[in-house]
């Protein structure tokens, strides 16, 4: 394994940064709306991947 292999994290502490309630993250990842793994019957996140999924869903500035 690589020692710079990041940490991934779970429902509860994915939910608790993006502010959103678990049942909304597990309906998500119920529909493939993000980004996910699945380690045995547990479902992770890793943490770059959902950087850049959040970064797709960045709303252009309006111009002024």
């Amino acid at each position: 394994m690589n020692n710079r292999q990041e940490n991934l994290i779970n429902m509860q502490e994915l939910a608790d940064y993006l502010g959103i309630k678990v049942s909304t993250l597990y309906n998500w990842v119920h529909t493939r709306q993000v980004p996910f793994l699945k380690v045995g019957r547990l479902t992770k996140f890793k943490p770059s991947e959902i950087e850049k999924w959040l970064e797709g869903k960045k709303v252009p500035e309006r111009p002024i």
